[in-house]
C-alpha cells in the first residue's frame, strides 16, 4: 500500500513536469492520472 503512495506520487511529480507547458494540457494530464489510478 505504502508502495501504491509512492508510485501515485512518482506519477504526480511527471506528468506535473510533462504538463507544465499549458493549462488545457494540466487539465488533460489530470484526467489521465485519474484515470490510471481508477483503472488500476
Amino acid at each position: 500500500m505504502l508502495i501504491f503512495v509512492y508510485i501515485v506520487f512518482f506519477f504526480n511529480i511527471i506528468w506535473s513536469v510533462l504538463c507544465s507547458t499549458s493549462n488545457s494540457r494540466e487539465t488533460f494530464c489530470k484526467y489521465l492520472v485519474y484515470t490510471y489510478l481508477v483503472v488500476d
